[in-house]
Protein backbone atom coordinates (compact mmCIF):
# COMPACT_ATOMS: atom_id res chain seq x y z
CA UNK A 1 0.00 0.00 0.00
CA UNK A 2 1.33 3.54 -0.79
CA UNK A 3 1.37 5.45 2.18
CA UNK A 4 1.66 9.64 2.78
CA UNK A 5 5.37 8.27 3.33
CA UNK A 6 5.92 7.13 -0.09
CA UNK A 7 4.64 10.17 -1.24
CA UNK A 8 7.11 12.49 0.56
CA UNK A 9 9.29 10.45 -0.14
CA UNK A 10 8.87 10.14 -4.39
CA UNK A 11 8.61 13.91 -4.17
CA UNK A 12 11.23 14.48 -2.17
CA UNK A 13 13.31 11.91 -5.07
CA UNK A 14 12.28 13.79 -7.91
CA UNK A 15 13.38 16.93 -6.65
CA UNK A 16 16.80 15.56 -5.35
CA UNK A 17 17.07 13.93 -8.72
CA UNK A 18 16.24 17.45 -10.97
CA UNK A 19 18.69 19.25 -8.31
CA UNK A 20 21.64 16.59 -8.54
CA UNK A 21 21.49 14.75 -11.57
CA UNK A 22 20.84 11.39 -10.02
CA UNK A 23 18.11 8.62 -9.97
CA UNK A 24 17.66 6.66 -6.71
CA UNK A 25 16.60 3.39 -6.69
CA UNK A 26 12.93 2.82 -4.75
CA UNK A 27 15.29 0.66 -2.48
CA UNK A 28 17.20 3.63 -1.21
CA UNK A 29 14.25 5.20 -0.73
CA UNK A 30 12.65 2.88 1.37
CA UNK A 31 15.49 3.35 3.43
CA UNK A 32 15.08 6.85 4.34
CA UNK A 33 13.64 7.31 7.52
CA UNK A 34 15.03 10.68 8.38
CA UNK A 35 16.28 13.79 7.01
CA UNK A 36 19.44 12.93 7.64
CA UNK A 37 19.08 9.84 5.73
CA UNK A 38 17.91 11.63 2.61
CA UNK A 39 21.22 13.86 2.74
CA UNK A 40 24.12 10.88 3.36
CA UNK A 41 22.33 9.08 0.35
CA UNK A 42 22.74 12.65 -1.84
CA UNK A 43 26.10 12.79 -0.69
CA UNK A 44 27.13 8.85 -1.04
CA UNK A 45 25.60 9.01 -4.54
CA UNK A 46 27.18 13.02 -5.63
CA UNK A 47 30.54 11.60 -5.07
CA UNK A 48 30.89 14.45 -2.08
CA UNK A 49 30.15 16.99 -4.11
CA UNK A 50 27.46 19.00 -1.11
CA UNK A 51 27.71 17.90 2.18
CA UNK A 52 25.02 16.75 4.15
CA UNK A 53 24.34 20.29 6.03
CA UNK A 54 23.55 21.66 2.86
CA UNK A 55 21.07 19.14 1.99
CA UNK A 56 19.42 18.60 4.73
CA UNK A 57 18.67 22.75 4.88
CA UNK A 58 17.87 22.17 1.45
CA UNK A 59 15.63 19.89 1.80
CA UNK A 60 13.19 20.95 4.76
CA UNK A 61 13.32 24.37 2.43
CA UNK A 62 12.22 22.15 0.08
CA UNK A 63 9.85 20.57 2.38
CA UNK A 64 8.51 24.43 4.26
CA UNK A 65 8.18 25.15 -0.20
CA UNK A 66 6.08 22.71 -1.00
CA UNK A 67 3.85 21.72 2.26
CA UNK A 68 3.64 25.35 3.64
CA UNK A 69 4.72 23.68 7.07
CA UNK A 70 7.27 25.51 8.54
CA UNK A 71 8.40 22.92 11.09
CA UNK A 72 11.86 23.11 12.73
CA UNK A 73 12.91 19.49 11.54
CA UNK A 74 16.29 17.94 12.94
CA UNK A 75 18.49 15.59 10.86
CA UNK A 76 17.94 12.26 12.92
CA UNK A 77 13.56 13.11 13.61
CA UNK A 78 12.18 9.97 12.46
CA UNK A 79 9.94 11.75 9.84
CA UNK A 80 8.96 9.02 7.17
CA UNK A 81 7.73 7.12 10.03
CA UNK A 82 5.22 9.73 11.67
CA UNK A 83 2.00 9.47 10.28
CA UNK A 84 0.36 12.22 11.99
CA UNK A 85 3.25 14.67 10.40
CA UNK A 86 2.17 13.22 6.98
CA UNK A 87 -1.18 13.38 6.79
CA UNK A 88 -0.43 17.56 8.36
CA UNK A 89 2.10 17.86 5.85
CA UNK A 90 -0.63 16.72 2.91
CA UNK A 91 -3.50 18.61 4.24
CA UNK A 92 -1.54 21.86 4.68
CA UNK A 93 -2.74 24.44 1.80
CA UNK A 94 0.82 25.11 -0.17
CA UNK A 95 1.93 28.22 -0.66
Amino acid sequence: MFTYSDLVRTEIAVEVGERFGMDLSDQVLGGWLTLGDVARSVVAHTGEVVNEAEVFGWVCSLIAEGYGVPEVLTPEEAVFTDYDRMTRWFMAVPY
